[in-house]
């Protein structure tokens, strides 16, 4: 026996001894640090942030977080007010109003966008107004001076009589009221943001989609949607406001029945994907529970067994949850999957050596006799083959992607946290058992399952079975061959989120999917950012021409570029020479009343005061307004969707809304096209082009960590048998049944993604615990295969079974990655135990007999 062993072996048997003489104190002691543990994980939280998942040194994945954390991304606060269309519109406005009302009250929101009402074009007005001219295209410069001449001025009061004697909503006479001139017909197209190819409507001056079912509120929260506290707090604030501005109307006696309050966009999502990932994940603990506990009483066939399990089970998964708070701080979506991982794993434990005990004490030895032996020799080969599962969990601190370095990190902690339970634990309370009922029971053995038949079969028919076994490893190996990473990140959003679904409809409803991809451009100064602002806004507008986009945001909605606002601001001075009349504030105010009082108009100093105020400033004005000029204005929440200041100058972003019929590569390559045209400098940053960064990674870390997993592996399963003949054969069930997994995955059509690579690593370590155990008892010189597989194979067996229990719950969870995980590994498991049972045994047997 190696040095290695032998310490192993004296470490384990003195374990043994030490819970034979002092059992209480030490169920004691795991008792008082479990209530710590607990006591510090019952915090943790949850989080399904895409950003929490994705590697830090991507330069992709750098630009991606860079511009979520600087402009927060478009995401906002949907609130959408559906209904039966033109038969309850009013109502709905209605009940808009007094929601915008509360929802502003609360301080959470910057902004409510759901009407052009007279506060937005107050704001519009004082804000840009002012630099009206600024905003004019060089065609609309004529126009402006006719609207200023004594004509110009009297066709228009006629123009407006006319309007305000016709049907025409509280919007339209407010913008007469407060543009008496009829400047605002020649302002840009694009002042206010453009719908594009949007199935919108503007009815009564409210946004509704085309066939007025839904009323769509739009509000700027005043932080990102990552901050889960804030984003939980603002969703329940925003329920008890629909719900009370609900009873309000109804009060009033408001007909309310075909009227429902709605709620999307990143923060309602990020509370749907949290609440759902928070049931999954207590969903697969409970079932997963309830399986292992079932599975293991009819095994060991008592029910009281349930505590060897249970109890370390408690104990380790405790004490793993306060390292996991300790160290990562959450559970996300990667993180989550490690519950059931080590559910499954620490029952294996608890398995082999209850298994290997009541073998013990069924030979008639005494319960010291029986733990020392049991801790000394299937202890040993516990901890070789935890040791193999350990490094494969530590492989994944190689990968880039966080999710899987965290994964990585609480499986291989909680793996030993788990062995550290079992190894204390369970020979403690055999021993206070053992006192309390003497010898009576622990000689029923664990049930067979039906393995020995097997087994008997194989042996006498082992060429047939390793020539078919051959056979499959080729065939599947082959089709593993033409597996695919799954594009996208669909696996990464729960199948039913009504959040998602609210968004999905009412995307469909206006033709929009409500995915952006953004252009990110860098400049030194402001007037350069406007001007590249003002390019990319033109490719936009080519690519919405194209069909490409359904349509974009930009900057250009509100601020022109400096040469273009110069422009007209030399105009107007060149003008005011040659015709200094035209441009004569005092005449336009005077001509001005004359046809208001010829028109018939009542007399409104406030507006006529305000017309001054307006004429006064916007015909003297003698520069550009820039980025700076907005952001001191009411505007400042819209400027900063796309632009800010950074440290080498100013960065200006443009979201644009690709066509949901075309496919993710040719949007990229479209998007491509457009970087060339903008030159460098400039990002193309969305989801779409992080989904390819993503897979490329993932093919990256997938075949590094899986690499590092299988080489530790072998070099640990090598210094336990310390003969490379051993390590092979106890290496048959993993490479053989991670090969058949890969296979069936192409055959039943299972893609890689983001979540289920990390099984792999995870099967690596498992898997070849089967082939440890059952070589382990082989070297021992029980060189009886029958006998073997009796005693160990029916241990591998309910190990098997119970992993599978463990992980099979994860395919009730309602995130595909999860689902995906799930599969993977039953397929994974049920491969490495039918290799175990089949392939491995045919080789022992022809090597017994040779």
């Amino acid at each position: 026996m190696g040095l290695l062993k032998k310490a192993k072996r004296r470490v384990l048997e003195g374990i043994a001894r030490l819970a034979v003489r002092h059992p209480v104190s030490i169920l004691v002691a795991a008792g008082l640090l479990t209530l710590a543990a607990l006591s510090v994980a019952r915090d943790i939280q949850i989080r399904t942030d895409l950003v929490d998942f994705l590697p830090e040194s991507s330069p992709v994945v750098q630009s991606f977080r860079r511009a979520v954390e600087n402009f927060g991304t478009s995401d906002n606060l949907l609130i959408v007010l559906q209904g039966s269309g033109q038969e309850d519109v009013e109502p709905r406005e209605y009940l808009a109003d007094i929601i915008a009302e509360k929802i502003l009250a609360t301080g959470l929101v910057q902004f409510v966008d759901y009407r052009m009402d007279l506060d937005t074009l107050h704001e519009y007005r004082d804000s840009l107004l002012p630099y009206a001219l600024n905003y004019l295209e060089e065609s609309d410069l004529p126009a402006f001076e006719e609207k200023l001449s004594d004509p110009g001025i009297r066709a228009q009061i006629r123009e407006n009589r006319r309007l305000l004697l016709s049907p025409m909503s509280p919007v339209g006479k407010d913008l007469v009221r407060l543009d008496p001139l009829g400047l605002r017909t020649l302002f840009r197209s694009n002042l206010v943001d453009r719908p594009g190819k949007l199935r919108l409507s503007f009815q009564d001056g409210y946004l509704f989609s085309e066939d007025l079912e839904h009323l769509l509120m739009i509000a700027k929260p005043i932080r990102p949607a990552q901050d889960i506290q804030f984003t939980r707090s603002l969703v329940r604030t925003m329920n008890e406001i629909a719900d009370e501005s609900l009873e309000e109307l109804r009060a009033e006696g408001e007909d309310l029945d075909s009227i429902r309050v709605g709620f999307t966009g990143g923060y309602p999502i990020a509370t749907d994907y949290e609440a759902i990932l928070r049931r999954d994940i207590l969903t697969t603990i409970l079932t997963a529970s309830i399986g292992v506990v079932i599975l293991f009483s009819l095994a060991f066939r008592s029910v009281g067994s349930i505590l060897y399990v249970g109890v370390p089970l408690v104990v380790g998964l405790s004490w793993t949850g306060a390292f996991a708070a300790l160290t990562v701080g959450s559970i996300n979506l990667f993180t989550g999957a490690s519950v059931t991982v080590l559910m499954g794993l620490e029952v294996d434990f608890a398995i082999h050596l209850l298994n290997r005990y009541r073998e013990e004490r069924g030979k008639g030895r005494n319960p010291e006799e029986s733990l020392v032996e049991t801790l000394g020799d299937t202890g040993a080969g516990i901890l070789t083959a935890a040791s193999t599962s350990i490094a494969a969990f530590l492989s994944t601190l190689a990968a880039e992607f966080r999710g899987l370095v965290q994964l990585g990190m609480i499986c291989s902690a909680g793996m030993i946290l788990c062995l550290l339970a079992n190894f204390l634990l369970i020979p403690a309370m055999l021993v206070i058992v053992s006192r309390w009922e003497g010898v009576r029971g622990v000689r029923r053995e664990p049930r067979g399952f039906g393995l020995e038949p097997v087994v008997r079969f194989v042996i006498h028919r082992p060429v047939p079975v390793i020539v078919a076994g051959i056979g499959l490893f080729l065939f599947l190996g082959t089709q593993a061959l033409y597996l695919r990473l799954e594009p996208g990140l669909r696996h990464l959003r729960p199948a039913h989120s009504s959040a998602m679904q609210l968004q999905k409809e009412v995307g469909e409803k206006i033709g929009s999917p409500f995915v952006y991809v953004m252009v990110l451009g860098q400049a030194p100064t402001e007037r350069e950012v406007l001007r590249l602002a003002d390019r990319t806004a033109d490719r936009m507008e080519e690519m919405v021409n194209a069909g490409t986009l359904i349509s974009f945001n930009s900057l250009r909605t509100i601020l022109p570029p400096f040469e273009l606002q110069q422009r007209n601001i030399d105009w107007l001075q060149a003008r005011k020479k040659e015709h200094p009349e035209s441009f004569d504030a005092d005449r336009i105010l005077a001509t001005l009343r004359s046809s208001l009082e010829e028109e018939g108009f009542r007399e409104d100093e406030e507006m006529l005061a305000e017309t001054e105020a307006f004429l006064r400033s916007a015909l003297d004005v003698r520069k550009p307004i820039g980025i700076d000029d907005l952001k001191r204005t009411p505007l400042e929440p819209r400027v900063s969707r796309f632009a800010r200041r950074a440290s080498t100058g100013y960065e200006v972003v443009t979201y644009a809304y690709p066509d949901p019929a075309l496919e993710s590569r040719d949007i990229n390559r479209e998007m491509n096209r457009v970087l060339e045209e903008l030159g460098p400098g400039n990002e193309v940053i969305g989801v779409s082009i992080l989904g390819e960064e993503i897979k490329r990674l993932l093919r990256q870390d997938g075949v590094l960590v899986t690499a590092i997993a299988l080489t530790a592996v072998l070099l640990l399963v090598y210094l336990d048998f310390r003969r490379w003949k051993y390590v092979l054969l106890a290496a048959v069930p993993v490479i053989t049944g991670v090969t058949w997994t890969l296979g069936c995955m192409k055959v039943f059509g299972i893609s890689f993604n983001m979540v289920n690579v990390g099984i792999l690593p995870i099967l690596l370590g498992i898997g070849v615990d089967d082939g440890i155990h059952i070589v382990h008892r082989f070297t021992a010189g029980r060189g009886d295969v029958v006998r073997i597989f009796q005693k160990t194979g029916r241990a591998v067996l309910i190990t098997t079974l119970t992993t599978i229990v463990g992980f099979g719950t994860l395919i009730f969870a309602d995130y595909p990655g999860l689902v995906s995980a799930g599969l993977v590994a039953i397929i994974g498991m049920v491969s490495c135990f039918v290799s175990s049972v089949t392939l491995l045994p045919a080789l022992l047997w022809k090597m017994g007999k040779d």
